[in-house]
């Protein structure tokens, strides 16, 4: 929520936001659970950016792939990261969203 009005605030002042969500690489998660819960973090923004009145258009998102966590074991990295994050990008970034930044 504090992004979406950090949003208006830019805007206001002629400035284009930049959206930067984030979810933590810790831990020993797959590339799945990291993509779900990437896809719950980004589906909580463009919901709090839509709540607060912000265009959708005017923004750009700035993103890191959804990926497994820095103590995930080898043998558990069956998912490929650059697939499971645009299948989120596709499931939650709204289509009015001009830009993704990787």
């Amino acid at each position: 929520r504090d992004m979406a009005v950090l949003c208006k605030v830019a805007m206001a002042a002629g400035l284009v936001p930049v959206i930067h969500p984030q979810v933590s690489p810790e831990g020993s998660h797959d590339c799945s659970e990291g993509a779900f819960f990437t896809e719950r973090v980004l589906f909580s923004t463009f919901s709090a950016l839509q709540e607060h009145g912000v265009p959708l258009t005017a923004v750009v998102l700035m993103s890191g792939f959804a990926r497994h966590g820095a103590g995930c074991d080898s043998l558990e990295r069956t998912m490929d990261p650059s697939e499971a994050t645009l299948r989120v990008f596709l499931n939650v970034v709204p289509a009015s969203v001009p830009a993704v930044l990787l």
